[in-house]
């Protein structure tokens, strides 16, 4: 088999176990802290961030669609559960904030520029 073999751990987890990803590169699964806790994770692009659901003992996370949506499950006093989490806010990429920078400098110059060569705008 070719390709290349990159490893995913969670910073400071006992151990880290890869799930689902989607077509952005979006990484779930679930890793377990010093005190042997289960928690889910979300790994964009290197950057951790842990899923726990409010009053689970245990999470992971299973799957992860390309809108964000994570489907998992977790364990609480009343048994184990199924969950889904969508995401609340739209964050933009940095490559979105630099196409939207460099739209903005063009209508900029493509207004300001005949203003100034008129003499409306110094």
């Amino acid at each position: 088999m070719g390709g290349s073999f990159t490893p995913i751990d969670v910073p400071g987890a006992a151990g880290t176990f890869a799930q689902g990803i989607n077509n952005f590169d979006a990484i779930v699964g679930g890793y377990t802290d010093a005190f042997a806790v289960g928690h889910g994770f979300f790994d964009s692009g290197g950057s951790f961030t842990p899923i726990d659901v409010p009053g689970a003992g245990f999470t992971n996370a299973w799957a992860i669609n390309d809108s964000g949506d994570i489907v998992g499950e977790y364990t609480d006093a009343t048994g184990t559960h199924g969950f889904l989490a969508t995401p609340t806010a739209v964050v933009p990429e940095p490559a979105s904030i630099v196409l939207l920078g460099s739209g903005l400098a063009l209508i900029v110059a493509c207004v300001v520029g005949p203003l100034r060569r008129a003499g409306v705008v110094r």
